[in-house]
């Protein structure tokens, strides 16, 4: 982001464009939440976070694999295990 916040900026919609947004459809993930680079996914079932996850990460390694390492995107995934609860402090799935 450092040396070249727009391109960077024009990466990161290409990857969620022709990455991210087709991996959420197959493995059935809502976008819950945008927080800049940062997002909010929610999955019915915790395998499909997982496959996911794992989908992501190896995409985002090809598609770094013809750039200088100065210029990958990495991505850190975490994956929470639970219930939610929405405002009202009811259990929502």
């Amino acid at each position: 982001m450092e040396l070249d916040e727009a391109g960077t900026l024009e990466a990161l919609k290409a990857r969620k464009r022709h990455v991210l947004s087709p991996s959420l459809k197959k493995y059935r993930g809502r976008l819950v939440k945008e927080m800049g680079d940062g997002i909010l996914v929610e999955f019915d079932s915790a395998v499909d976070a997982v496959e996911c996850a794992v989908a992501l990460q190896s995409a985002y390694a090809r598609a770094n694999e013809d750039l200088l390492q100065d210029r990958w995107i990495v991505l850190r995934i975490g994956i929470n295990v639970g219930e939610r609860t929405d405002r009202g402090e009811r259990s929502v799935r």
